[in-house]
């Protein structure tokens, strides 16, 4: 399918697409191996590179401090542009040392320098020993060669904040079905981990060790993903947590074992106290403030940021890895009054798949075992608040009654099926229970969306509606409703246009509004 068939259908379905960009981008680049680095006279930064493209040596004066022999790097080439800088690369001399090309840096590419790190601000990218010199596209080789679509996601559509989420929806709006990465679950030996969870804000806390890892650097792969998607890489144990998010939506938080001084975890939101984060910066904590507690310490502010004292370092051997559901008003509130907006945060605001915290957990220990040496792992320890998740009764008759067109039962089975909804069919009516991670279905209203979602609001055919016209003048409806409007002001009265929402405390200013009338929302963005 081209990219242009692609945004025009996920468009049609009600994906909001922001943009396109490209990850990196710059013309006539191709792969170099810098074979002599030489200081020129009279600088104490530059250098003078021969530097080999296949098909000539190319001269190239360069500033950056990692230059070194036999280095791999990305050239631009005289002619190239890069649009991220607005550079045209031509010859020309720097300190009277003529020049032709330039070696590249990725924020010169136009990658994002807030997923860079010091080192790659600092200097031009080294190519992995396996780039072939000459070659056109080296941004493949760092996995930047790609297009990226940039979907304004809804409150209500948390489910579209992961791969496995956003997957689905796409394969759906396609035709097709996702086939979602197989999990092996993994049982683990007896724990000695313990939750109490002593707080409404906390639906489910799930936990487990893990013995004898080793925390190095991230393999090629997992680097190029996270540097796709904006994330910095710092060691295999933090980006194996940021990939394992990215995919699933459920965030995850690493505790160093051996810097906790107990192995019960309590979840609180009752505390006022000073704690360091993880930026090293120090943080009110208030009452309402979700915590993650061991010995009566803060070692978490759950859903925002996790806490200096127990975090992930080079020497770091035993893990605890914490998969969880929070109140994602708590967490939007804590966000925004210390002002740390993280990815985690925006899921929780948004909710996640409360139900998926073992799957989640077993599917990092799959991916762990690639990463590192793990001498054990632990059994899960959870406790949870959960409910059983009920099917959506759904009479096919009030399909027809709300869209105003018939679709065949064949297509609205296959929408459902290849949106992972499970159903039956019974007495003219489905029972249809929809992932868990959808959490903005939960009537037959929204499974009636669905269908027309997938099926294509394109697909309805166009009729004009049946109306008795009053040609010149005003219908009857109209005609009453002005002659009341005429009568009210006429004694004194001044017609207001109101929200079409309120808080509950203005809602009681009007007595004649009795309190078992009023409809309230159940996932209000804010109070008012």
């Amino acid at each position: 399918i081209s990219l242009d068939e692609l945004l025009t259908k996920i468009t049609a379905a009600g994906l909001e697409v922001e943009g396109v960009r490209k990850l990196a981008s710059g013309s006539n680049l191709v792969v170099g191996q810098i074979l002599e680095v030489n200081k020129i006279e009279g600088s104490d930064h530059l250098s003078l590179l021969s530097v080999d493209v296949k098909d000539e040596v190319l001269s190239i004066v360069c500033g950056a401090p990692n230059v070194r022999k036999n280095a791999k790097v990305i050239v631009a080439k005289n002619g190239a542009y890069l649009d991220a800088i607005d550079l045209t690369i031509k010859k020309s001399k720097i300190r009277g040392v003529e020049s032709n090309g330039m070696c590249c840096s990725l924020t010169e590419l136009g990658v994002d320098p807030n997923s860079l790190s010091k080192s790659q601000l600092s200097g031009i990218e080294i190519l992995d020993d396996d780039a072939v010199v000459g070659d056109n596209d080296p941004l493949a080789y760092l996995g930047l060669d790609d297009t990226i679509i940039d979907i304004d996601i809804t409150p209500d559509r948390g489910d579209l904040l992961s791969m496995w989420g956003l997957a689905s929806d796409i394969a759906a709006i396609l035709g097709k079905r996702a086939t979602l990465d197989e999990v092996t679950p993994i049982k683990g030996e007896k724990s000695d981990l313990e939750v109490v969870i002593e707080t409404t804000q906390c639906d489910v806390f799930s936990v487990r060790k893990v013995s004898g890892i080793e925390v190095k650097e991230s393999p090629k792969w997992l680097k190029q993903i996270l540097l796709s998607n904006n994330f910095k890489p710092i060691n295999n144990i933090v980006d194996l947590g940021n990939y394992i998010m990215l995919v699933t939506g459920q965030p995850l938080h690493m505790y160093d074992y051996d810097k906790l001084t107990s192995n019960k975890f309590i979840i609180k939101d009752n505390i006022d106290d000073d704690v360091k984060m993880l930026d090293e910066k120090d943080y009110k904590i208030e009452t309402g403030d979700i915590c993650i507690t061991n010995d009566n310490k803060v070692e978490c502010l759950g859903g925002v940021i996790g806490s200096f004292t127990s975090m992930i370092d080079k020497d770091t051997k035993n893990l605890v890895i914490e998969a969880a559901s929070f109140n994602g008003t708590s967490i939007r509130k804590t966000s925004r009054r210390l002002d740390l907006q993280s990815e985690s945060a925006k899921r929780f605001i948004r909710g996640t798949d409360k139900y998926n915290t073992r799957l989640v957990l077993d599917f990092t220990i799959n991916l762990l075992s690639k990463l590192t040496t793990v001498a054990s792992v632990g059994e899960i320890v959870e406790v949870n608040n959960l409910d059983n998740k009920k099917a959506i009764e759904l009479p096919v008759d009030n399909i027809e009654k709300l869209l105003g067109i018939k679709i065949s039962e064949d297509k609205i089975n296959e929408i459902f099926t290849n949106l992972g909804f499970k159903y039956t069919l019974e007495d003219n009516a489905y029972k249809v229970s929809v992932p868990t991670r959808r959490n903005d279905l939960t009537i037959k209203e929204d499974l009636i969306e669905e269908i027309i979602r997938i099926y294509g609001f394109d697909n309805i055919p166009y009729s004009l509606p049946v109306n008795a016209n009053n040609i010149g003048g005003y219908s009857l409806h109209q005609s009453r409703r002005n002659k009341l409007k005429d009568y009210l002001i006429s004694n004194g009265l001044n017609e207001v246009v109101t929200y079409n929402l309120t808080s509950k405390s203005n809602s009681s200013l009007f007595e004649v509004l009795l309190t078992d009338e009023v409809v309230s929302i159940s996932n209000p963005l804010t109070e008012d």
